[in-house]
Parts: structure tokens; sequence; C-alpha cells
């Protein structure tokens, strides 16, 4: 009895010294670990540290984190500022992000029509170009909610090659938005709307020309320390009937191929990268996608808590920064 709590306690020290670390996955990468009901276990038995919302904002402070791209990231960056707003993992729903849910309108402003940016319909049903944590209310009736989380929809290369990027990125939006504070990190994605540009193999390479190119070529110009984010790995049998079955298999091939190259291509290059595409390469894949290219509003706020372990140490002091993604 006193062994086995001896061992308990070392491997809980060693759990601790993982905060910050990139756990490894197994065979070629394919495998990374386990869902237990709403739980990820990663590869090699080493849990997260599991960060309450106040332990978060601790370490976050007076920190803005910026999120910008597709649907994808989109979703991640509200799991982040739901959860630091007080959103736990067995309170969020058992379905995918929708735009129209109430719990996200009730716990955020949107991000508006901007004058200065063409590529937006004023006044149209998606005038909106994401999303403002907290609401301003919530931070009001919250004394010391100094955070801000920033979610930018700027998915496709056409609306990056006009410039509306680099202005988010280099905080010029602030001039036009007062709420906007200076972002202190940011992470980005997109791809799939991009599709045309990289669906012929080979995928990993060619999404890395094409799209991953894009920030590389960005993320020198802004002052905003910038971090790629994987895709999540599809799961076929949830993808919407429209799609046909070829399309459905090529989709799912190209992100596989391309997370995959881009991972070991920024990792030589060292560059940051974060994986958040890992808690998907399980075999419970299916079981927490949404509709087999989103995932469940409650796998996002395990990524926020994820993210929290690579930003925050154990004392909830934050080590945030690029250096924290170079695995």
């Amino acid at each position: 009895m006193e062994l086995l709590f001896l061992l308990l306690i070392i491997f809980s020290l060693t759990c601790v010294r993982c905060i910050g670390c990139e756990r490894r996955c197994s065979q070629n990468d394919t495998y990374c670990g386990d869902w237990i009901g709403r739980t990820f276990v990663p590869y090699g038995n080493c849990p997260y540290r599991q960060f309450t919302s106040e332990e978060a904002r601790k370490c976050v402070g007076n920190r803005t984190l910026l999120f910008t791209g597709d649907s994808q990231i989109r979703d991640i960056g509200i799991g982040v500022g739901l959860f630091l707003q007080g959103q736990n993992v067995e309170s969020s729903p058992d379905f995918k992000f929708d735009k129209k849910s109430e719990s996200i309108w009730d716990n955020c402003t949107q991000i508006g029509y901007f004058q200065s940016w063409g590529h937006k319909n004023k006044g149209g049903p998606d005038d909106h170009n994401g999303f403002l944590f907290p609401k301003k209310e919530l931070a009001a009736q919250n004394p010391g909610w100094n955070w801000q989380v920033q979610v930018w929809s700027i998915f496709r290369n056409y609306m990056i090659h006009q410039g509306s990027l680099k202005q988010v990125l280099s905080n010029e939006m602030m001039k036009e938005n007062l709420q906007f504070k200076k972002a202190d990190i940011a992470f980005w994605n997109h791809g799939l709307h991009d599709w045309a540009s990289w669906n012929s193999p080979p995928y990993g390479e060619k999404h890395y020309q094409t799209v991953v190119k894009e920030w590389l070529d960005l993320r020198n110009q802004v002052p905003t320390p910038t971090i790629w984010v994987a895709m999540n790995n599809n799961c076929i049998d949830l993808m919407e009937n429209a799609m046909i079955n070829t399309k459905k298999i090529t989709q799912t091939t190209m992100v596989e191929e391309a997370n995959f190259y881009v991972h070991k291509r920024l990792r030589e290059e060292k560059l940051p990268y974060w994986d958040a595409a890992s808690v998907l390469r399980s075999p419970q894949r299916c079981n927490v996608s949404g509709d087999g290219v989103h995932v469940k509003m409650f796998v996002d706020i395990v990524r926020a808590n994820i993210l929290f372990n690579k930003l925050c140490d154990e004392n909830f002091d934050w080590i945030g920064g690029t250096d924290a993604f170079l695995q």
C-alpha cells in the first residue's frame, strides 16, 4: 500500500513537469491518446493538469489572446473565451458549435463591420468578423477581468491578400474599435476554404506552399507573436451526406497528410506549431466529432485546458510565447 502511494506521488510529480511540453504520439504520429468519457488521456498516460477557470484567468492576467482563421480555429477561440468566463467540460454542450447558439451570443460581443474593409456586406445576415470575450457587461460585473480573447473570421487567402489580417495582427483595428486591446499572442489556421489550391498530391507539401506560406510570409511583418495551428482530423462517417464519398475520403486524407507534413517541417525549421488536432488522432475520434469536421463543444473546452498547460506554469504564472510551441 505504501509502495503504491509512493508510485502515485512520483507519477503526479512527473506529470506536473509535463506542463508546457509536447506529448509525443505513437504509430507514426497517428495515435496520440484515448477519450474516456469527456477526458482525453494522452499517449504515455501522463494527463494534462486540470486548470480551473480562475487559475487560467490568474495566468492570463491582462493579456489578450487572438485566434484567426476558419471555423475550426473559431471554435477553439470560443472554447478559450468560454473557459475563461467559467464554462467547464461538464457543463459544455454535446454538439458542435452553431453560430446561432444563444449560449455564444449571450457571452460575447460580435466583431462588426469595418468601414475600411470591403469584403463584407454591411447589414447582411453574417455582418460580423468574429467574436470578442468577455462581453463588456460581464467584464463590468467581474472586477479583475482585464483579459481579452479575440476571434477573427479571416479564412481565405484572398482576405489575407487584402491586408485585413496584417491590420489585425498589427493591432491597427484598435483605431476603429476602442474595445480591442493589444494582442499578446495569436493562433492562426485555415486551409479547407482554399481546398482548390492543394487538392492534388502531394497534399502536405502543397498545403505548406499555398496556405502555410501566407503565415510564413506575414509572421515576420507583424508585432504579434503568431503560432500555426493544426486542422481537425476528420471523421468520414459523420461528414455531411451532401458530400460525395470520394470528396470525403480525399478531404480526410488531405488533412491528415497536411498536418503530418506541416508539423514535421515546422519542427525541423524550429517554427511555432500547436498540435491542437492531437486529441483527434484517437480511436474515439468519431465519438467526439460533431459533424465529421468540427468537434463537439466540450472538446474545445478540453483543448482550452491543454492550451493553458502550454501557456502557464504550475504556479499559474504566464510562460506563454512562441518558445512553448517549438516542440
